[in-house]
C-alpha cells in the first residue's frame, strides 16, 4: 500500500466532494480489507501511532462509501489512541481535527467541533497548512449552506476561501474547491449559472491531473445546470460525452447511468416518448451492472421518478402506472437516512405526485397535494419548491375556475419568480435562499450601490455634472429624443482668471457655476460638463420663447452670484419636431455660443435668431 498519509490526503478529498457518483465499491472494499490487515499488524507490533493513522483511514473509507455509523465507529477508536500518544505530526493532526469537527457539526454537537476547530485553526495559524486549511472550510461551508445558513454569510467566506485558492499551485485542492462551490450554488444558492461556472474550472483541473471520474461527473453536473436553463439540447451533449466518449471508457457504471437516465427525462420533458422508453432500458441495464446494494437501490429512485412521468404523459397513458411507480419510489424514501437528502427526495416526490393528478384531471388532489408542498418546503426553505408549488396551485385554481385565488397565486409566483431572476445576478443579491421579505431590501441595497457605480462612471468628479461618457452613451441609446432644446453654455475669458487667480481658484469658481446653474434646473432638465469651461444643457421644453427666457435668467444669475468676476455666453437651439437627431440640436446651439461670443459674450443667443437674420 502506499504511503499511508497520502492515501489519508486522498481520501479526505474524495471525501469532502461529498459525491456518491464517485464510489467505485470494489476499489474501496480492497483498500478496506488492506487497511483491517495493517491494522491487525500493527496491533502485533503495538504500533500506536499506525494504529491512530490506520483506523482513522478506516474511518475516511467509510464515510466515502456513506456508512456514517461505521465512520463514526472508527473514528472514535482513533480518538482512544490520540488519548494515548499525542503524535508530532502535526499535518496529520489537522486533518484529524478537521475531521472531527466535521463529523461533530453532523452531529449537532457544535461544543465538541468547536473545540477541534480551535484546535486546527491553532495548528494551521502555526504551520500554514493551506491545502489542509482549504479542505476542511470547503467542507464548514458545505455544511453551513446545507443548514440554511444566510447566503450572505455563505458567499463572503466563499470569497474569502477563494482568495486562499490563488495562493497555491495544488491542482487537486482548486479541482475539490471549485467543485464543491459549484455544487452550494447549484444545490443551495439556486444560482446555476456560478455553478455551472465553477463546475467548468473543476473540470479543468481534473483533465490536468487525468482524474476521468471527477471529469465525467463535473460533465453531468455541467449538464444538470444547463437543463435548469432549459437547454436540453446542450445539456444532452455533455450526459452523451459521459456514455459516448472514449476518454470516459473506465469511469464509474453509475456515472453512465445518471447520465442515461437525464437524457430519459429530457426526453419526457420534450415529448420524445419513443427514445425516451428506449433509453430507459439503456439506463436499467446500467442500474444492473451498479453491484453495491445500497447504492443501486438509492439510484432507483430516480429511475422510478422517470417511469411514473412516462406513463402520465406518454402515449402510453395509465394513472395506475404512473402511481405505482411513485410509490415505489417512495419505498425508496424510507431507506435514506440522510436527513438532507431525504428532505430534497420527499419533495421531489410530492411535487410529481401533485403533477401526475393535474395531469389525470385530478384538479382537487393536485391542489391539496400542491399545498402539503408548499407548506413542506417553505418548512426546509427550499424556495425553488416554493414557486413550483405556486405556479401549480394557481393552475389548479384555474382549471376548478376560481379565478380570483388563482390571480392571487399567480401574482405570489410571479413575484417570487421575478425575485429569482433578480437573485441570478450576483452584484444584485448574494441568494435566494433568503427569507422572503429580506429578499426585496437586498434587491434595493443593491439598486443603491449599482447607481453609486454609475454615478462613478458618468459624472464628472470636479463639478458632479455628468461628463462626456455619459453624453456619448446617452446619445447612442437615443433613437428617437424626448429633448428638443440644447444650452450650450461657455465660462467668458476662463483661461485668463485661470492665469491670474490660479487653478485651484479656476476649480471653484467651476463648482460655483455648477452648483448655481443646477439651483435652477427643473427635473426634466439634463447638465453635462461638456469639455473644460463648457457645460451642455438638455431640456425637454419645444417653446422657443421659453428657453430663451431661461437662457438669459442663467446669465443674470451666473454674473449675479459671482459678482461680476465671471461670466456667461449661452447658445440656444429648439426644435419642435422631437424626431430631429439630438445631435444636430447639439450642434446648433454650439453654432448659436459662437455667435453669441463673437457678440460680446455675457449674452445667449437662438440658433434661429441669427439663423434667419
Amino acid at each position: 500500500m502506499e504511503d499511508i498519509d497520502d492515501t489519508i490526503l486522498d481520501s479526505m478529498f474524495k471525501l469532502t466532494l461529498n459525491e456518491r457518483l464517485l464510489t467505485n465499491n470494489d476499489f474501496i472494499e480492497n483498500k478496506i480489507d488492506v487497511v483491517k490487515n495493517l491494522i491487525d499488524c500493527y496491533k502485533t507490533e503495538q504500533n500506536s501511532l499506525m494504529l491512530l493513522k490506520s483506523n482513522f483511514l478506516l474511518a475516511l473509507l467509510y464515510g466515502i462509501q456513506g456508512f456514517s455509523e461505521k465512520m463514526k465507529e472508527y473514528i472514535l477508536i482513533s480518538c482512544k489512541y490520540i488519548d494515548k500518544c499525542l503524535p508530532k505530526d502535526y499535518k496529520f493532526l489537522a486533518r484529524f481535527y478537521s475531521q472531527m469537527a466535521i463529523l461533530s457539526l453532523k452531529n449537532e454537537d457544535v461544543n465538541k467541533a468547536n473545540l477541534y476547530m480551535d484546535k486546527f485553526n491553532l495548528i494551521c495559524d502555526e504551520n500554514n497548512f493551506l491545502i489542509e486549511e482549504i479542505i476542511f472550510k470547503s467542507q464548514l461551508i458545505y455544511i453551513k449552506a446545507s443548514k440554511c445558513i444566510e447566503s450572505s454569510v455563505i458567499i463572503k467566506e466563499i470569497e474569502t476561501l477563494y482568495i486562499k485558492i490563488k495562493e497555491i499551485n495544488d491542482f487537486n485542492c482548486k479541482k475539490i474547491y471549485f467543485f464543491i462551490i459549484g455544487k452550494i450554488y447549484f444545490l443551495f444558492l439556486d444560482d446555476a449559472l456560478i455553478a455551472k461556472v465553477n463546475f467548468l474550472k473543476a473540470r479543468k483541473y481534473a483533465d490536468l491531473l487525468k482524474d476521468i471520474q471527477v471529469s465525467s461527473l463535473c460533465n453531468i453536473k455541467i449538464g444538470e445546470c444547463e437543463c435548469s436553463f432549459e437547454n436540453y439540447e446542450c445539456s444532452m451533449e455533455y450526459f452523451n460525452e459521459v456514455i459516448s466518449n472514449k476518454k470516459y471508457r473506465n469511469v464509474n457504471i453509475i456515472q453512465k447511468y445518471r447520465a442515461s437516465n437525464n437524457i430519459t427525462k429530457i426526453l419526457i420533458k420534450t415529448r420524445n416518448y419513443p427514445v425516451a422508453i428506449n433509453n430507459l432500458a439503456k439506463s436499467e441495464v446500467y442500474l444492473e451492472k451498479i453491484k453495491n446494494h445500497n447504492l443501486k437501490e438509492a439510484e432507483k429512485f430516480d429511475l422510478f421518478i422517470s417511469l411514473a412521468m412516462y406513463y402520465a404523459k406518454s402515449n402510453e397513458k395509465s394513472f395506475e402506472q404512473s402511481i405505482c411507480y411513485l410509490d415505489r419510489a417512495k419505498n425508496i424514501l424510507n431507506m435514506i437516512k440522510n436527513i438532507e437528502e431525504y428532505t430534497i427526495y420527499d419533495l421531489e416526490i410530492i411535487y410529481h405526485q401533485a403533477k401526475i393528478y393535474y395531469i389525470f384531471g385530478y384538479y382537487d388532489n393536485a391542489l391539496n397535494t400542491n399545498k402539503k408542498l408548499l407548506e413542506k418546503s417553505k418548512n426546509a426553505k427550499n424556495y425553488n419548491y416554493v414557486k413550483l408549488a405556486y405556479k401549480s396551485i394557481y393552475l389548479c385554481f384555474e382549471k376548478i375556475q376560481n379565478y380570483e385565488m388563482s390571480m392571487k397565486y399567480f401574482k405570489m409566483y410571479y413575484e417570487l419568480k421575478m425575485m429569482y431572476i433578480k437573485a441570478r445576478n450576483r452584484n444584485y443579491i448574494d441568494s435566494l435562499n433568503y427569507r422572503h421579505e429580506y429578499i426585496e431590501k437586498e434587491i434595493n441595497n443593491m439598486r443603491k450601490v449599482k447607481l453609486d457605480l454609475d454615478k462613478k462612471k458618468y459624472v464628472d468628479h470636479l463639478t458632479s455634472a455628468y461628463n462626456r461618457t455619459f453624453l456619448n452613451d446617452f446619445l447612442e441609446k437615443q433613437e428617437v429624443s424626448e429633448y428638443c432644446t440644447a444650452f450650450m453654455i461657455d465660462v467668458d475669458y476662463f483661461k485668463e482668471y485661470n492665469d491670474t487667480y490660479g487653478h485651484y481658484n479656476g476649480d471653484i469658481a467651476l463648482k460655483n457655476i455648477t452648483i448655481i446653474i443646477k439651483k435652477y434646473l427643473k427635473k426634466d432638465m439634463l447638465m453635462i460638463r461638456y469639455g473644460g469651461e463648457e457645460f451642455l444643457i438638455l431640456s425637454v421644453c419645444k417653446d422657443y420663447k421659453k428657453s430663451k427666457i431661461f437662457g438669459r435668467k442663467l446669465c443674470r444669475i451666473v454674473k449675479k452670484f459671482l459678482n461680476n468676476n465671471l461670466t456667461v455666453s449661452i447658445g440656444i437651439d429648439t426644435c419642435k419636431n422631437s424626431s430631429i437627431d439630438i445631435r444636430e440640436i447639439i450642434e446648433n446651439a454650439d453654432k448659436a455660443l459662437y455667435k453669441a461670443k463673437e457678440s460680446g459674450r455675457n449674452r445667449c443667443l437662438h440658433y434661429h435668431d441669427f439663423k434667419n437674420f
